[in-house]
């Protein structure tokens, strides 16, 4: 089947908003669409919305564009169904980023797989052009923080290629077939000079939360062990501006930063991280909220839709 390009149309600010609200419907009728992308960039005094699908044709996952953004029709007929909330990227703006296993199934079994995923993950941030921010991998889930360059699309391509890759990697040592990982992974938009330490912090301190260690250096799977246990030169991590902020020096950016991390975390972070993250919120402020919404000209609603998602691990 032919997959067109994605799709990009410019509009004014007052119909973005109203043209991402029917994509939803549209997106939800289908029974067969198992995700969706849904991107808002800025381009002068014009807003463009372009949106990616995926969707089984002959049993295999694929990228499929096929529904057009200028025919509000489609949807007259859903009446007042609650959608899913579409995931919003946006370019050069940190996201906090979950991928667990399907059916919670182990994916890194040995340190060969940890390695190989890593390996994968310097090799492509370069070839997408992602920031890497914070990382870690634990047994059956993965936590990501990067930041997509002036091309907001390249995350998804990220997200995509390492799920390929370690599926045919994983299926090829176990001789099987089949998905390693959930359909859909999980992200939120972060809040640069508020939230990001807080989100690295939040990432590299799973091991610790789920008692795999004592403390977050022990770990030997994440960016915290990577950042201030190995040698500088071996940190391939992209240095964001408020990590750079803590010092003049690398020595005393580590200094900081672990200070930062040992210390106690402000009531009620560790919630308001999680939950962005598992409803496809914000993570920020409400003054970030407004922000947001003035950029993509969209309303974005701080509780989620439909029925509640079944319990997941809290890491």
């Amino acid at each position: 089947m032919y997959c067109p390009t994605t799709p990009t149309m410019s509009y004014s600010e007052a119909t973005i908003g109203r043209l991402f609200s029917l994509m939803q419907l549209i997106l939800e009728k289908g029974d067969r669409f198992i995700s969706q992308l849904i991107y808002v960039r800025k381009k002068g005094t014009d807003l463009f919305l372009s949106y990616e699908i995926d969707k089984f044709i002959n049993n295999k996952q694929e990228r499929c564009i096929s529904l057009p953004l200028s025919y509000p029709y489609h949807c007259k007929d859903v009446g007042n169904s609650m959608p899913r909330i579409g995931r919003v990227v946006l370019p050069n703006y940190p996201h906090h980023v979950v991928q667990r296993g399907h059916n919670r199934q182990v994916v890194f079994a040995d340190a060969a797989d940890f390695e190989y995923y890593l390996s994968d993950l310097r090799e492509l941030k370069q070839a997408f052009g992602v920031r890497i921010y914070a990382y870690c991998l634990m047994t059956n889930h993965v936590h990501l923080l990067l930041a997509p360059g002036d091309t907001a699309s390249s995350l998804g391509q990220l997200m995509k290629a390492l799920a390929a890759r370690m599926t045919r990697y994983r299926n090829k040592l176990e001789g099987r077939s089949g998905t390693l990982w959930e359909s859909r992974y999980k992200s939120s938009v972060v809040q640069s000079d508020t939230y990001l330490l807080a989100c690295s912090r939040y990432i590299e301190l799973n091991p610790v939360r789920a008692n795999l260690v004592s403390r977050a250096e022990c770990y030997p799977w994440s960016s915290y062990h990577l950042r201030v246990v190995e040698p500088a030169a071996n940190n391939w991590l992209d240095i964001d501006p408020c990590f750079k902020a803590l010092g003049e020096t690398e020595l005393a950016r580590r200094n900081r930063y672990t200070e930062f991390v040992e210390q106690v975390a402000p009531r009620g972070e560790l919630e308001l991280i999680r939950e962005a993250l598992q409803r496809g919120q914000l993570t920020g402020s409400s003054r970030f909220v407004k922000e947001i919404e003035n950029i993509t000209g969209l309303r974005i609603i701080a509780r989620g839709q439909g029925r509640p998602a079944k319990k997941q691990d809290e890491n």
